[in-house]
């Protein structure tokens, strides 16, 4: 398999996730998806075959500078390009399931993180961000609420 079909075949399965988590939350293969992270596994052993097989070790990388992540962030290599875009995606869908999980197991209603996921899809810590204020506004506005009645 080439780098290009890897890449769109991964690209539209995250897509798809994405899809389920925001528009069919509670259906059963979404609740499995999310349950067992099987896509974000997906990804990371992925991203780790392409980081081992490609550079053989990880001498490549320098975190040491901006200059060095610079240098990471414009690979040239097809393989060792898609790692890197593979890492993001793991990661932000990580942590669009765990928000999903997280409002369900607090009940928050859907449509209130239905912002906070598609913004960690498209800008990742960002929409973690934001879910951490909805969390915090709606904690408050619980307790608020349970002390008038």
């Amino acid at each position: 398999m080439n780098p290009e079909t890897l890449f769109l075949i991964l690209n539209n399965l995250v897509a798809i996730v994405w899809i389920l988590m925001i528009f069919a939350p509670k259906w059963k293969v979404t609740q499995v998806i999310i349950s067992t992270f099987s896509v974000v596994l997906i990804l990371s052993v992925t991203y780790s075959i392409l980081i081992i097989s490609s550079y053989g070790t990880l001498d490549f990388m320098d975190f040491t500078s901006l200059q060095g992540i610079m240098n990471l962030l414009q690979h040239s290599d097809a393989w060792g390009s898609s790692a890197l875009w593979y890492h993001f995606l793991a990661f932000d869908l990580f942590v669009g399931t765990w928000i999903l999980k997280d409002a369900q197991k607090l009940s928050i209603p859907h449509l209130v993180i239905i912002p906070c996921l598609f913004f960690t899809f498209m800008l990742g810590p960002l929409g973690f961000v934001l879910y951490q204020l909805v969390k915090f506004f709606y904690s408050k506005f619980k307790k608020d609420k349970t002390k008038v009645a």
